[in-house]
């Protein structure tokens, strides 16, 4: 039976222990924590999310490195060490949680990006990522690249493929996070990229959007995803992994959460 998940990017400005009884009582296990989305004091308290999270029985299965740590290919290599030292801070605390696996993104894809710059921030995204991935091997915790949206500009870390190129020789600890909603954004169906990843897809966000790029965090469904394809690809491919929520705030919180509640039942049949 497929594993589902929830990030706390859901439950953005909510107490730990608020945040961890709702994801609870709508009958998530699993989390992801997200702590650069003003969700309090994930990280920043590791005793005290232990806490919540042994009081309502959930398992921290994936973290989401923090925003700070998307400028990895930073041309200002102070803040791109910056992002490298808050990427290895949070992975050795999620480890200390029990996370199995920890979520990069090649680059800041929130912000504006310019072509002539693509082949410069390739090589320092490898870079910082061959060098994360030794910190990772050392701290004990799996280290996926997340593919990211466009935002209207080529720019690295868009598609599987070349993020499959970016994580070569790094080691079998390294793979790919698949961000299905970010593939629709790219105008590529996230089944097919799920394909391409094969053995090395290790962790899933799941979230829709219209299909104009813009990166929506809708719930599936809501959005030109065709989410039938991709939960076949991940069957063919005895995906065993978290099928990790990654949905926006919804106008009620509550509504939100039961809504996903009833999908993850549904996507469980």
């Amino acid at each position: 039976m497929p594993v589902f998940s929830s990030s706390t990017s859901l439950l953005r400005s909510v107490p730990v222990e608020a945040a961890a009884a709702r994801l609870a009582a709508c009958g998530f296990m699993q989390i992801e924590i997200f702590d650069g989305a003003k969700t309090d004091d994930w990280l920043d308290d590791p005793g005290r999310t232990a806490r919540a999270l042994g009081t309502h029985g959930l398992s921290l299965r994936t973290v989401h490195l923090p925003v700070i740590g998307w400028e990895i290919d930073s041309p200002n290599e102070a803040l791109r060490q910056v992002a490298l030292k808050a990427c290895v801070r949070a992975m050795r605390t999620a480890a200390r949680l029990g996370a199995e696996i920890a979520i990069c993104h090649p680059n800041g894809a929130h912000l504006a990006f310019h072509a002539h710059d693509y082949g410069a921030s390739w090589q320092r995204t490898r870079d910082s990522l061959a060098w994360l991935a030794e910190q990772a091997g050392s701290i004990g915790i799996k280290l996926a690249a997340e593919n990211l949206p466009a935002h209207g500009t080529w720019r690295p870390g868009m598609y599987v493929r070349e993020l499959l190129c970016m994580i070569d020789g790094l080691g079998e600890h390294v793979g790919i996070c698949l961000d299905a909603g970010h593939s629709t954004c790219n105008g590529i169906s996230p089944a097919i990229e799920a394909l391409q990843a094969g053995s090395r897809l290790m962790a899933l966000h799941i979230q829709d959007n219209d299909g104009t790029g813009a990166d929506q965090h809708l719930m599936p469904g809501d959005g030109v995803t065709d989410w039938g394809a991709f939960r076949s690809a991940l069957e063919k491919l005895g995906f065993a992994g978290a099928r990790t929520f990654e949905v926006g705030p919804g106008a009620c919180l509550d509504d939100t959460l039961q809504a996903l509640a009833s999908l993850r039942a549904a996507w469980s049949e």
